[in-house]
């Protein structure tokens, strides 16, 4: 198969993946599909740099650098709030939002870092392995499982929260004793 053909077999889970990291800070699926389109042609302009890795790896990778990149213009390096990432671009730690909050789900995902909801995504949403995901992200594999224990942890947290636990009906015993 040739480059364009695994591009085109790749594009719905790669706008999926978009759409799932733009969703959360309410940027427009129009970022959504811009990001993707800008991952296409940079690899269509440059291709793999080594043949034989993953493409799929590859180009989750250049998407996920190019969201930090597409955040960090957006939101600007200095404000308040920020940490530096490994890459060393600046990351926000606070979700961003525009006028109203989602819930459910989507609120305990705004509620993570960018990091943490980049790990959930890939690894949940995508099916990534942990050593193939840790590659995406550049980090340590480590790193990866430590931001998806806190990243569950909170989201479990957040959405366990908003849901009030309604007792069961009881149950009759297997065994009853019959006089």
């Amino acid at each position: 198969m040739s480059l364009r053909d695994d591009l085109g077999l790749l594009t719905p889970r790669l706008r999926r993946y978009a759409q799932a990291l733009s969703n959360v800070v309410h940027i427009p699926s129009e970022g959504a599909d811009a990001l993707v389109q800008r991952t296409l042609m940079h690899a269509l302009q440059t291709g793999p740099l080594n043949p034989r890795s993953d493409m799929t790896v590859w180009l989750y990778s250049l998407l996920t650098q190019f969201h930090r990149d597409a955040q960090n213009r957006l939101h600007g390096a200095t404000a308040a709030g920020e940490s530096r990432s490994l890459y060393g671009s600046a990351i926000s730690d606070k979700p961003v939002g525009h006028g109203h909050a989602p819930d459910g789900l989507g609120a305990g995902l705004a509620a993570l870092t960018l990091e943490e909801r980049e790990a959930l995504l890939l690894v949940v949403l995508e099916g990534f392995s942990y050593g193939q995901a840790s590659h995406i992200l550049r980090i340590p594999r480590g790193m990866l499982i430590a931001r998806l224990a806190h990243a569950r942890a909170a989201l479990s947290n957040s959405i366990g929260a908003k849901i009030s636990p309604t007792p069961l009906p009881r149950r009759p015993p297997y065994l009853r004793v019959i006089k």
